[in-house]
């Protein structure tokens, strides 16, 4: 009788385990398609850990805002070439080209760039 139950255990093991594993992987699915970034031509949603995220007005100022001062970027915001977009604004994504996305905030109708991570849904 000990080998019977034996036999079973070890007959159901594998199946447990494909079983467990199914559902981790559906799990993980889910949670990249409900929270992940939006791709293009999507809506969504800006996150961030922070208040809000930094933004460029154009290509060149965002391959730039890792390498300036905070005197630089006092005066980009200035010129409107940067701009800070609180979390959770709305945006419809244009383009997708990593680390960075175009976006367009939709209540305001305006264009930044933003890191493509900043965008979820």
């Amino acid at each position: 009788m000990t080998s019977e139950v034996t036999q079973t255990r070890k007959g159901l093991h594998p199946l447990l385990v494909i079983g467990v594993g199914i559902l981790i992987i559906a799990a993980l699915l889910y949670w990249l398609l409900a929270t992940g970034p939006a791709i293009e031509g999507q809506q969504g949603r800006i996150v961030g850990d922070g208040p809000s995220v930094l933004a460029a007005a154009d290509q060149a100022t965002f391959s730039q805002l890792g390498k300036v001062g905070v005197e630089q970027l006092s005066v980009w915001e200035g010129e409107g070439k940067i701009a800070l977009i609180p979390v959770g604004t709305r945006v419809q994504v244009l383009a997708v080209d990593a680390p960075r996305s175009r976006i367009r905030i939709l209540d305001t109708g305006k264009e930044y760039y933003v890191l493509t991570t900043s965008v979820g849904h």
